[in-house]
């Protein structure tokens, strides 16, 4: 099983100062303050080493009196709307210590509406009011999508499902990610494999179940409409779902979560039904939040670089050189990372003589 990375404690020291971040990421003293004060035409290479080399230092800049009186801190606003789900926790969090890494002050803007207007009306108060860039959080970006009003401040968007015009994104490739948990659970001998949406309204959603979909069809395997359940990437919903799927008189032997909260809802109700877990099924989750460790069994996830993400949109938030002003908004696409648990096994002989006598029926 994959461990996270950590930095190395020898890196880390009481006495850090200016000159030992310079030193660790290879640039001056001059270089470490820009990038601490948000001053100067650094790339965003050139930040992300500072950035790196001040977390594995522990360096806490100082500002002096001067300082304090002529420079304020750029802010950023983090606009975000829906379910308080584990997922948006983890982009709040990472959010808070990125922007502190960079010298910038996050500023939270919550919608308890996820219509257009009501996000819009969020946005133009931030841009009004001063800051230096907006992070949107899913799936506020597509609602947003395309605004002219926005066109004078930068915004970014973090997991979106594809690249949106006039903004940033920062993403992993959902529907490769997901074909490949579903060819995962097909390697394991699994053929009737169920699988559970997550909010219509997410674009992302959609792309989760086409990766579904296309693995299945690339094995060959028929694609039953019955297994695939909606839900609306909350733990109840999973929990509905799951029981939509079991009550089939031809179960599934495996489920794919669109999030690791309703894949942990598909546990709890297997366990409700007596089910033995993997062995009389697996299920799957996506995200790798804290939910993932937290079930019983832990569950087999593609890991989305949640942390990763944050810090590079807000990087591209705070970067001010021409040449990024020039080139326009820009589409990363980071990796993804399949995580194996406990939560999955092979599919039993008896299952697996039973998919297939459905599979050649069909």
């Amino acid at each position: 099983m994959p461990v996270r990375s950590r930095s190395q404690a020898s890196e880390r020291g009481p006495a850090a100062t200016i000159r030992t971040v310079a030193e660790l990421a290879g640039v001056s003293s001059t270089t470490v303050s820009n990038v601490i004060n948000g001053t100067g035409e650094l790339s965003a290479h050139v930040r992300a080493r500072v950035h790196q080399a001040i977390r594995n230092t522990g360096y806490v800049p100082r500002l002096d009196a001067r300082s304090i009186a002529n420079i304020a801190p750029s802010r950023i606003a983090l606009i975000y709307s829906g379910q308080q789900v584990p997922f948006l926790g983890e982009v709040l969090f990472s959010a808070f210590n990125a922007a502190a890494s960079m010298g910038a002050q996050l500023v939270l803007r919550a919608s308890s509406s996820q219509t257009k207007k009501a996000l819009m009306s969020l946005a133009l108060g931030a841009a009004r009011s001063g800051m230096r860039g907006i992070l949107l959080a899913p799936h506020c970006a597509e609602l947003l999508a395309g605004s002219a009003a926005l066109s004078e401040i930068k915004v970014a968007a973090i997991a979106a499902a594809g690249a949106i015009p006039g903004m940033h994104t920062v993403r992993i490739d959902n529907r490769t990610a997901t074909a490949t948990l579903t060819k995962f659970l097909i390697g394991l001998g699994h053929r009737r494999i169920g699988f559970i949406t997550g909010s219509p309204q997410h674009a992302d959603s959609q792309e989760r179940c086409r990766g579904y979909e296309l693995a299945m069809q690339q094995a060959d395997i028929p694609l039953h409409r019955e297994l695939i359940a909606n839900g609306e990437f909350t733990f109840e919903s999973g929990r509905l779902a799951t029981e939509q799927l079991l009550d089939l008189s031809h179960k599934p032997t495996a489920i794919i979560a669109s999030n690791d909260e309703m894949a942990a809802g598909a546990l709890w109700l297997a366990r409700q039904r007596g089910l033995k877990l993997p062995d009389d099924l697996s299920v799957a989750g996506f995200n790798d939040t804290p939910t993932a460790l937290q079930t019983w069994p832990p569950l087999t996830v593609i890991r989305q670089p949640i942390v990763t993400m944050v810090e590079r949109a807000l990087m591209m938030l705070m970067e001010d050189s021409s040449e990024a002003k020039l080139s326009g908004p820009s589409d990363v696409v980071l990796n993804y990372t399949l995580v194996e648990r406990d939560s999955t096994a092979p599919v039993k002989q008896y299952d697996l003589r039973r998919s297939r006598r459905a599979v050649s029926a069909s």
